[in-house]
């Protein structure tokens, strides 16, 4: 048995040969399609013609939590990193709700980035977040949780001050929402 990552075998990552009707080929890159092909080879050694086994994409490798970013009144950012998976060729869906068991997914988005921004979120709210690696072959990881994380607090209004005398003074301001 002979794999690659190209159709035509050129060139020829590896090689097996087994008495038995399977091989195993190890040490390849995760989310990266191989293409297989396996001869007989008889008594005499004199070999049959390659049959071609088709192709099939290693599974990728569950994304790690990073801590959130961007975060404003109405946005925030997940982030996550994802060793050992191919640049621009793993999907990633990542997914904000307002539970911590994900009952109702807010919002998700889908990326090859190691990032999502979500927006038009409510200020002083607390968001959890969770991301998954997809395959060439749509093969998810296990979700990767990757915590909570609350939107700011919308800025109180100045006001004008109230009850000044010459020993005290009430201060005001106006509560956003």
């Amino acid at each position: 048995a002979e794999i690659s990552l190209a159709a035509n075998f050129s060139p020829v990552l590896a090689s097996s040969q087994t008495y038995n009707p399977n091989a195993v080929f190890s040490g390849l890159t995760a989310n990266t399609v191989y293409y297989v092909q396996v001869k007989a080879i008889n008594n005499d050694t004199v070999s049959t013609a390659f049959t071609n086994l088709g192709s099939t994409s290693t599974l990728a490798i569950a994304p790690t939590a990073a801590p959130f970013s961007g975060v404003t009144t109405s946005a925030l950012q997940a982030n996550w990193t994802a060793p050992g998976n191919p640049t621009n060729v793993t999907l990633y869906h990542a997914e904000i709700s307002l539970a911590s068991d994900f009952s109702t997914v807010l919002a998700s988005s889908q990326t090859y980035n190691p990032n999502a921004t979500f927006s038009g979120l409510t200020a002083n709210t607390v968001y959890y977040g969770r991301v998954k690696s997809i395959n060439n072959n749509s093969i998810s990881t296990a979700f990767t949780d990757l915590s909570s994380k609350s939107t700011l607090a919308i800025a109180p209004t100045a006001a004008a001050f109230s009850g000044v005398t010459t020993s005290a003074l009430q201060a005001n301001w106006t509560a956003p929402g």
